[in-house]
């Protein structure tokens, strides 16, 4: 399969392909990464790592694959309480059970956003989080206008919002993998959660 990104004006297919994510899809995973978000090399690669590889943590990447090209992917994980408490940061303080799903990175080449992509990758990573002992998912949507977030499909999906943070990321882990932020980031951010 090749690992190349989409050119502008392609087109997808009407359903698009999702996948577990597998070692050939990591370089056009971090690349879509790195061009929609922005992201420290060495945190892409642990995290596609871990996403496809047994490790100590239960994590499973998804892609979508329009044609031999990687248009979106998606990220889950099932971790402890603290663990989840640890994903959203200090600005908030989740009462959620051990164990609890997580609905990491999600990413859609721009040329195909508003085509399901994101609706499918959700509902498989969902679809995999209902086969673990997790009884609550949470995730966060962040913030960004000039970009399509995950907010929409939050609500799709039966999630409710806990909280807006303003300034999350700044407040929470630092990230500066923010395009639109030219230093620290400093976009909002809002965290949703659904009971299984």
């Amino acid at each position: 399969m090749s690992n190349d990104h989409i050119g502008a004006g392609a087109q997808a297919t009407p359903e698009p392909l999702i996948i577990p994510l597998e070692e050939c899809h990591t370089d056009a995973a971090k690349r879509l990464w790195s061009e929609r978000f922005e992201c420290d090399d060495e945190k892409a690669d642990k995290w596609l790592y871990n996403a496809r590889i047994d490790t100590d943590y239960v994590t499973q990447g998804f892609v979508a694959v329009d044609r031999t090209q990687v248009v979106g992917f998606g990220i889950a994980a099932v971790g402890s309480a603290e663990y989840a408490n640890n994903y959203v940061g200090d600005a908030l303080d989740l009462d959620v059970p051990d164990p609890t799903g997580i609905l990491h990175i999600l990413v859609v080449d721009a040329d195909y956003e508003g085509q399901g992509i994101g609706t499918e990758l959700v509902k498989c990573r969902l679809q995999w989080l209902a086969t673990t002992d997790a009884e609550t998912v949470i995730g966060t949507a962040w913030h960004r206008e000039t970009h399509h977030d995950s907010r929409a499909l939050f609500a799709k999906f039966g999630f409710e919002r806990v909280a807006t943070i303003e300034e999350y990321y700044l407040k929470t882990h630092g990230h500066t993998d923010c395009p639109d932020c030219e230093a620290e980031c400093r976009c909002d951010a809002s965290v949703w959660r659904r009971d299984q």
